[in-house]
């Protein structure tokens, strides 16, 4: 088969392959059209890769007209500047036309025709990439189908640790039409090529307040600025303590100190991220009790105050790029309830964000089940965020692979069928998770597949992607796989509540202990009703871990 793949190029036939690997020497900020070039080009290399692994006898060459053959690609962006992700591909007679609303929406329309001859990609392992037998036909959908992303603001992860780069994962995640990533000096040409939105920062503060860091004037900020910090109930600051509440939000000093920092950051070490997480102290404690703070309401109130005069600097600063600033609602930062006050409008008009980290919800319970106290309290508190006026964006943050379920092999089949289509229904517009393990995913691969697959399209059909799945990592081994897949998700569907951050979880208790005795017996929530109880949950969870094995 002779196959032709039409780029909108001049010298297509002989440039595709040096344009698709020139993302190192593109501004890809300010320089759209390059950017546009490379990325249909990769595109197209990428089409011709794979198509060429599984139709036999092929010849693919590349061209910018249309050319006598057996079949026609036609590949074209309809905007150079466009972040919309969304496409679609139309038949015609031996042709096929894939258009993106962008670059990047033109290569995830790529992949989806990829997808359709039986090609499906895992995991960034050898082993995670899936091809048909070789063909002789290429599969072609009957009528033009349109693509768009249930959560149009973003689908990715939170990366945890500098080392975490990995250019076989951002492909993977592209592959995926996954999109939200952390900038990584190493490889964020690559990153830029692919379509990912960098997004830095976190919990930042803690390091330009640090009590002890010299001043200019040789003092330390302690020395110089207490009344920086926030102010306790009883009314006395003490340095020991000083990172342990909030700082006070309503000093213009500390305002124009902290700004001046993270512009000079911005401009530097993330000169090329455009989301910047903007989170407090991760104390779990409370925030400034000083008049001025109190006046401007709830703890989110004074955060969004925060925000709002850092986002007044930030639109006066020399910043070469239109940036988005990152608000995290979660109980580490006393803000997981809504403001009781209006959203400061610079925000809504920047499209800033808020991300709802329920960092400590159940994941036995469906996230909207309010005969679980957890998870009807974020289920609350997330359609209030949602529902806040003036309406700003929120994204949700999720926890499949929190710190505190270290490498355990646990498997959310059912938690992410059900909640992410409830997020998408109740207004999210956006998802990260902590932590993208980097390497042996294991049963966990399934994860990943479901996370992408879902978060792009609440309404996909699951129950076909997991059949899918088990068949084609699998083979004859498929049913007994399947099988030791669900006994692994039922083992632990109690898993946040037995090694999650809050401190009621068991883990949790048992480290309070520190291996001496105990004064006294594990403290229950409504999961487990009785010790007794607790016990034979536990005993269960391990018998049916060793029925998986």
């Amino acid at each position: 088969m002779k196959i032709t793949i039409i780029l909108p190029y001049k010298s297509a036939d002989l440039n595709t392959p040096i344009w698709a690997n020139i993302e190192k020497d593109i501004d890809f900020m300010n320089d759209h059209s390059g950017a546009t070039k490379c990325t249909i080009a990769f595109a197209a290399m990428e089409l011709k890769a794979y198509l060429g692994r599984i139709i036999k006898d092929c010849t693919i060459t590349f061209s910018d007209i249309y050319k006598e053959s057996d079949f026609c690609i036609e590949l074209k962006a309809l905007d150079e500047k466009s972040k919309d992700n969304g496409y679609y591909i139309e038949p015609k007679e031996d042709e096929i036309v894939i258009c993106g609303n962008s670059r990047v929406g033109l290569l995830y329309g790529a992949y989806e025709f990829l997808k359709l001859q039986g090609i499906r990609w895992y995991s960034p392992a050898i082993s995670g990439e899936i091809l048909p037998e070789t063909t002789d036909k290429l599969i072609v959908p009957n009528e033009k189908k349109e693509y768009a992303p249930s959560m149009k603001s973003g689908r990715g992860f939170d990366f945890e640790g500098e080392l975490k780069d990995s250019e076989s994962l951002w492909i993977w995640m592209a592959r995926n039409r996954l999109n939200i990533s952390t900038y990584r000096y190493a490889s964020f040409a690559l990153q830029n090529k692919l379509g990912m939105t960098f997004k830095v920062g976190g919990h930042i503060f803690e390091r330009m307040l640090n009590p002890d860091h010299v001043m200019e004037k040789g003092f330390t900020i302690w020395e110089q600025h207490q009344d920086w910090y926030g102010l306790p109930k009883d009314g006395v600051r003490v340095k020991e303590k000083a990172l342990q509440l909030q700082f006070c939000v309503s000093n213009n000093a500390l305002l124009e100190y902290l700004a001046k920092n993270l512009i000079k950051i911005i401009n530097n070490d993330w000169k090329y991220a455009t989301r910047i997480d903007i989170w407090g102290f991760d104390t779990w404690g409370s925030t400034c009790n000083c008049e001025k703070c109190v006046k401007l309401g709830n703890s989110s109130d004074q955060t969004l105050y925060f925000a709002s005069k850092l986002r007044e600097y930030i639109n006066q600063a020399d910043i070469n790029r239109k940036l988005e600033l990152v608000i995290c609602a979660y109980d580490g930062t006393a803000t997981m309830a809504p403001p009781i006050n209006s959203i400061p409008q610079n925000l809504v008009d920047s499209g800033d964000f808020i991300v709802f980290y329920p960092i400590t919800r159940c994941y036995y319970h469906d996230f909207n089940d309010h005969d679980c106290n957890e998870n009807g309290r974020f289920d609350n508190y997330l359609k209030s965020w949602v529902r806040a006026e003036p309406k700003i964006k929120v994204i949700i943050g999720e926890y499949y692979n929190v710190s505190k379920f270290e490498d355990l092999p646990l498997v959310f089949t059912k938690r992410m069928t059900d909640d992410l289509k409830y997020y998408c229904d109740t207004g999210v517009e956006g998802i990260t998770y902590m932590h993208l393990p980097m390497i042996n995913w294991g049963v966990r691969t399934l994860n990943q597949l479901l996370y992408a697959e879902i978060s792009w399209n609440k309404d996909v059909d699951v129950s076909a992607i997991i059949e899918e799945y088990f068949k084609n990592m699998y083979g004859k081994y498929a049913e007994q796989m399947t099988k030791a897949y669900s006994l692994v998700e039922k083992a632990w569907e109690y898993s946040a509540n037995w090694r999650s951050w809050s401190p009621k979880s068991v883990l949790s208790q048992l480290m309070m202990w520190d291996g001496k005795k105990p004064e006294k017996e594990i403290v229950l929530d409504e999961h487990f009703k009785t010790h007794k109880n607790l016990i034979q949950i536990g005993n269960t969870s391990i018998k049916e871990m060793n029925d998986a094995i």
